[in-house]
């Protein structure tokens, strides 16, 4: 099934169910203004702004907390970590609980989730390769 992706993040596997509808639309929009905020305090007199993981989980972490959480576990109630241990992300006290002393794992697997959504600026960039089949590559964009 397409819908269903497996990912591994900090040696974890992690699997996790695509977003559809009125969900993509309203998570999508989050996550845009999220990086809007990140670009907008970074582009002073810059013509091209790298975002790493740091910068995200730094604006993440300035938002209100109902904002935050709701953010976190709206991204990953399809999420669940599988294999050695087989947890469902199903709200933000498992979240809370699973993550405890691990925060930048979360943000990984959080992420990695909106990049296999495609979420903000976590869209497939399309390459070509010399034949005529394009590659996907899928990274955070410089801005």
């Amino acid at each position: 099934m397409d819908d269903v992706k497996n990912f591994v993040c900090d040696g974890q596997d992690y699997q996790t169910i695509l977003f559809k509808g009125r969900e993509v639309l309203r998570l999508n929009q989050k996550v845009l203004n999220i990086m809007a905020r990140i670009v907008a305090s970074k582009t002073s007199g810059a013509s091209k702004v790298t975002i790493g993981l740091e910068a995200i989980s730094q604006s993440l972490g300035a938002l209100p907390d109902d904002e935050y959480q709701s953010l976190v576990e709206s991204s990953l109630k399809n999420t669940a970590a599988v294999k050695t241990v087989n947890v469902s992300f199903s709200d933000i006290d498992t979240i809370g609980n699973f993550f405890k002393g691990k925060p930048m794992s979360m943000y990984e697997v959080l992420f990695k989730v909106w990049e296999l959504n495609s979420f903000g600026p976590f869209v497939p960039a399309v390459e070509t390769t010399g034949s005529s089949t394009p590659q996907e590559t899928r990274a955070l964009p410089d801005l």
